[in-house]
């Protein structure tokens, strides 16, 4: 007998498309493409197909371009519904099938699909697609614009930075995977799951987006749970008799889990996943079934800015990210090893600053227990008009269906430095997207009422520059303020062989105006470096970069310090800027674009220990500008662990030519979740040059923490 022949119902349409740059090139499926050129999809138009930028390969385009491609639908589709799915286009599409507009789209991050069954051949098919991505002109905080593409589109980070060429190297293009799906009927089209506990047992929201082609249908919904990152077995959580409508319908259950283990950031605990199923019976026909991942937690946020997970407080010692200016440059390894490393470097909060990211970031960040604070795609001035309200509401509303499943988000946030609060000294912006704020934080707040939604950040939450844009790192010893932290930081270069490679060319200091352009278009601001900071150039490139990454280590070593002194009394939360840098450039990142960490790096990683002997030295010391008579050292210990570490030892000591020349030991009960005060000692007079001061705690012979610095006498 003859083997049946399996039919393939998805079909992937990455691969080698033909693109053109003319717009009103395409006439219909018939219309001859061969002047057009060649890329492979999914990609930003700028990396043209590769992984990752390199300028001697990006396009620097914005504007229209069309992609096209033919495939072949076998003849067993015959009948049957298909749905063609994007996982992502930047910024706004039109989709042609055979000739025919099956679909349209506005906005970078959400995916979106069209049935496209009646428009379907067995055998050659052609697929065009118009995308549309402009780049709006001109720079300034308080530009009049209307995409809402946040730091994607206008930015500081951006290659053209703040230098007179403007912001290149857009960031359109199909830069997600696109497929073609045939079903019979029913089609499961997205699912999330969240839980909250609730007694002994969980809350288990549901939510699936269905699409039927028929008619209206009473079906079977059986919903099973099983542990993802741990050993659970599977169980039937519910049985449910359900109504599916005719069309695209909301399907939503509201179930009990019972002894669930709760998803914990990676410090106090495990990060619990549960694999849930749902899987749609109806008399007479296949199964459809659908899967994603949960966790169980719950998140609170005051108006204190004091942040609760699982019913305890939690101090965020966090970092600002975005990883790469192009989507499609974010694959899986590439997520896995950030999180990695920023849970390695003991971040415990991310603020995915001022857009969205691809999913596979925030799958990520929920197996390594990372907390994330999500912006939305609002960065500085829009356009106040109706239709871009109407337009960031659906984007708004595309962004939590998209995310709001993934445990490790506990805030959305609506706006990026607001011009109606950013530039309260120009009259004209005076109350300039304040209504388009408010609508999207009731808008999150209605449909997510479980998260702590925020109205925009610099209001109430801090970003604050001492040091670069204004005034001198030493202000953050007098910190007054008592909020959330959520930008602070300074410029450091990157090393020798990433300057190389970022240039084309052995790094030197800029010379000619051309070379100094040059370095502003990869974001270097010179009159913050040179005229606020007072970074030295030194006498070579090598010399300007130690300069350069020295001065950025000193400032988040300092001002991290006394944040984290005054934790609870003072600062609920920081959030470093920034984690690396998303293209080859000269900016604040602690780890470049190759992921090649700076000092800075290291400095992280030694100030967010959750148990973290705190040193406090004077500025000028750091700097090595006064006598050893004038300087104290204060030693307070942090513990953001919820337990308390009842038999510790503090050490600590000043230590120069091979000896230490200060010492000290007290035995101490640490409280859970607490900053307090211990030691202070001084240096005695007469000494000069430089000496490391440290301190350490241990307990049952492990150490906990431990900290140093070098500071500097003058005789």
């Amino acid at each position: 007998m003859e083997a049946r022949r399996r039919v393939k119902h998805i079909i992937s349409l990455d691969g080698t498309w033909k693109y053109t740059l003319r717009d009103g090139a395409f006439q219909g499926a018939k219309a001859a493409d061969g002047a057009w050129k060649t890329m492979r999809l999914p990609s930003s138009w700028a990396l043209n197909g590769k992984k990752s930028f390199d300028k001697r390969q990006a396009l620097s385009y914005a504007g229209t371009a069309w992609f096209r491609r033919r495939f072949r639908v076998p003849a067993e589709w015959a009948g049957r519904e298909a749905a063609l799915r994007f996982e992502g286009v930047d910024y706004s599409c039109e989709v042609f099938l055979n000739g025919r507009r099956v679909a349209a789209h506005e906005g970078f991050f959400s995916p979106f699909f069209a049935l496209v069954g009646k428009n379907l051949r067995c055998g050659e098919n052609t697929l065009a697609v118009r995308v549309t991505s402009p780049l709006e002109k001109g720079w300034g905080h308080f530009m009049d614009k209307t995409v809402v593409k946040g730091v994607l589109a206008h930015h500081d980070m951006r290659p053209g930075g703040e230098g007179p060429r403007g912001q290149e190297f857009g960031t359109g293009g199909i830069w997600g995977r696109v497929s073609l799906e045939s079903f019979d009927r029913l089609w499961i089209e997205r699912l999330n799951a969240e839980g909250f506990p609730s007694g002994r047992g969980a809350r288990l929201e549901v939510r699936a987006h269905v699409v039927n082609a028929g008619r209206a249908v009473r079906a079977e919904a059986v919903v099973t749970a099983e542990g993802a990152n741990f050993n659970s077995p599977r169980r039937v959580i519910a049985v449910r008799p359900v109504k599916l409508a005719a069309g695209e319908g909301r399907l939503r259950l509201t179930l009990r889990l019972p002894s669930p283990r709760l998803w914990e950031v990676w410090e106090r605990g495990f990060p619990h996943l549960y694999r849930l199923r749902l899987e749609l019976r109806i008399p007479g026909m296949a199964p459809v079934r659908a899967s994603t991942r949960f966790g169980v937690r719950s998140v609170k946020m005051d108006r204190e800015y004091r942040f609760w997970l699982n019913g305890r407080r939690l101090f965020l010692r966090g970092t600002n990210y975005i990883p790469t200016q192009w989507l499609s440059g974010m694959d899986p390894a590439r997520a896995r090893r950030d999180c990695r490393q920023m849970r390695a470097h003991n971040v415990n909060c991310v603020r995915v600053h001022a857009h969205v990211t691809r999913s596979r970031f925030y799958d990520e960040a929920d197996a390594a227990g990372l907390l994330i604070w999500q912006d939305f795609p609002l960065q500085w001035a829009y356009h106040d008009s109706p239709h871009f309200l109407r337009t960031t509401s659906e984007q708004m509303k595309e962004m939590l269906c998209l995310l709001r499943g993934h445990p490790s988000i506990f805030a959305w946030c609506c706006h990026n430095e607001t011009p109606w609060v950013h530039g309260m000294d120009r009259p004209q912006l005076r109350g300039v997207n304040l209504r388009v704020d408010r609508t999207l934080q009731r808008l999150a707040t209605t449909r997510d009422p479980d998260r702590y939604t925020h109205l925009n950040s610099a209001t109430g939450d801090q970003h604050v520059y001492y040091g670069w844009y204004r005034g001198n790192y030493r202000q953050y010893a007098r910190w007054k303020g008592r909020s959330l932290v959520t930008e602070y930081g300074a410029q450091a270069l990157p090393g020798m062989d990433s300057l190389r490679r970022m240039f084309g060319h052995a790094p030197r200091l800029p010379r000619t105006r051309e070379e100094a352009l040059e370095w502003q278009f990869h974001c270097f601001q010179p009159v913050q470096t040179f005229v606020v900071a007072g970074v030295p150039r030194g006498n070579n490139a090598r010399e300007f970069i130690e300069n350069s990454q020295g001065y950025q280590a000193r400032l988040l070593w300092f001002a991290t310090s006394h944040f984290r002194r005054l934790k609870w009394t003072k600062i609920t939360g920081l959030m470093q800027f920034c984690w690396c840098d998303p293209w080859p450039e000269i900016a604040w990142s602690v780890v470049d674009y190759w992921r090649r960490p700076k000092p800075g790096a290291a400095v992280l990683q030694t100030v967010f220990q959750p148990v973290f002997p705190c040193l406090i030295v004077p500025h000028a010391h750091l700097e090595g500008g006064a006598p050893s008579a004038d300087f104290r050292a204060e030693v307070s210990v942090v513990n953001d662990l919820p337990r308390c570490i009842p038999d510790a030892r503090l050490r600590w000591e000043l230590r120069g030519s091979g000896r230490a020349i200060i010492h000290g030991s007290r035995r101490l009960k640490i409280p859970a979740d607490s900053a307090v005060p211990v030691a202070s000692f001084g240096g005695p007079a007469g000494l000069s040059g430089s000496f490391r001061v440290s301190a350490v705690i241990t307990a049952k012979g492990r150490i906990l923490g431990r900290n140093s610095a070098m500071v500097s006498f003058k005789p």
